[in-house]
Parts: C-alpha cells; structure tokens; sequence
C-alpha cells in the first residue's frame, strides 16, 4: 500500500467520523458501574441530524467523572451519499471530558465500500475532528481516480 492510498483512506475517514459526535455525558454524571449492550445513536454537531451509531458490548465506568472503558465497539458512520465507514475495535476509553475516543485492538479494523485498513491504535479527537493512528496503518485503498470525495 502506498503512503498516498494511506493519506487518501486516512481523510476520507476523518471526513466522515468529523461529522460525528460521541455520546456526551456531563461532567462527572456518569454513575460507576458496568453495562452491558450499550448503543449510542452518533449525531451531527454541525445540524443534529442521526449520522451513525456506536454499540458496545460492555461499557465500565470506575468512579464518577472517569473515562468510559469499552469492550466490543463497533461504530458506523453514514453519509449522506449512500455510503459510510465502520470502525471495529476489541476494546477502547472514551474521555467525555477530553473529547477523545482511543480504540486499540488485535487490530481495530476500519472498512468502507472503498477501503479496508488496520491498525494497533486509533485515537479520534473530536474536538478537534481529527483521526490519528499511532503506529502503522495497513490495508487496502480502492478510491477510483485517486480522488476522495467530499460532502457529508
């Protein structure tokens, strides 16, 4: 794979999870204690419409105010054109506070019409809506032309 085909897979991914907002909980609201089958509808800061879900298998939360701790996060992401991305992960921390959802697994999986990649590590920051992966990203990129399209 090409370190182009990696950059284009890469933005075509952060343009549609950037429409996307995590689930918000306030500030230390969040009881301790353990669910499980837990789904987020995923939701567009920009106009509030529905742009994806989030389930999760089992959710942890240690003490009042921490990080969520995951296991089993499948999140997919719609777009408006008809097609979307699905991000899959063993386990993960969602940070309310920080804006910021880590999936790490053997490996996290990122999968779209149009391309098919995996990593150790993602780190999705949404407040700044940017997607990054720490270590090496491997896969498959299929964007006819070279182009990635925009819109949402």
């Amino acid at each position: 794979m090409t370190r182009r085909a990696v950059v284009l897979a890469a933005v075509l991914l952060a343009a549609t999870v950037s429409r996307a907002q995590a689930p918000r909980a306030q500030e230390g609201t969040t009881p301790p204690g353990t669910l499980h089958g837990v789904r987020w509808p995923l939701v567009s800061p920009r106009d509030g419409r529905p742009v994806g879900q989030m389930d999760v298998r089992t959710l942890r939360v240690r003490e009042r105010g921490a990080p969520a701790e995951m296991e089993g996060v499948v999140a997919r992401f719609e777009r408006s054109a008809g097609d979307g991305a699905e991000v899959e992960a063993a386990r993960g921390v969602y940070d309310g506070g920080a804006g910021l959802l880590t999936l790490e697994g053997e490996p996290v999986r990122i999968r779209s019409a149009r391309y098919d990649l995996s990593c150790a590590r993602l780190v999705v920051d949404l407040a700044r809506r940017r997607i990054r992966a720490p270590g090496p990203v491997q896969g498959e990129v299929g964007v006819p032309d070279g182009r990635v399209p925009d819109g949402d």
